[in-house]
């Protein structure tokens, strides 16, 4: 059988602790954004479910629910517009 690869011509880099612990840390960062990201986003829909429901008895609490839902997810856009554009997020 053919080996795939050639260990003697290239050596892998050298892995420690430092760097598997650095790695481990990274990946539980992702999972809170994305835990925190998912949260976000369940929370402006249900305030627009809310929103549907006040209507009929306060239209002008219901508009203002859905107001602040837009103000929301434009300044969250507005930040990971940022985030990804100026590189912050990526050593995250």
């Amino acid at each position: 059988m053919k080996q795939i690869y050639s260990f003697e011509i290239y050596s892998p880099p050298l892995l420690n602790e430092s760097k598997i612990r650095e790695e481990l840390t990274r990946r539980q960062t992702h999972r809170q954004i994305i835990t925190w990201l998912i949260v976000g986003a369940l929370h402006c829909f249900y305030l627009l479910i809310a929103a549907a429901f006040i209507y009929p008895l306060n239209g002008a609490h219901a508009l203002a629910i859905i107001a602040y839902v837009c103000v929301a997810v434009c300044g969250g856009s507005v930040f990971m517009i940022i985030f990804t554009n100026k590189g912050w997020g990526k050593n995250v």
